[in-house]
């Protein structure tokens, strides 16, 4: 197999391409775990909001 790099073409190895894929593997279920506590983050934090919301709600109607 090869590349075009510049004018030439630059042989790649069977090896490196598998390496490559297993890396891109590794990132996206890196990436796919990520994303995941960030939609729990998300969650928690609407919950947050909304918490204090009612207790500002609260606050303001006993004043």
């Amino acid at each position: 197999m090869a590349t075009h790099a510049g004018a030439g073409m630059v042989p790649v190895s069977l090896k490196n391409l598998k390496a490559l894929c297993r890396f891109i593997e590794d990132i996206q279920s890196s990436l796919y775990g990520l994303s995941e506590e960030v939609v729990r983050a998300m969650a928690s934090a609407q919950k947050t909001a909304r918490t204090l919301a009612t207790l500002v709600d609260e606050l303001m109607e006993g004043a």
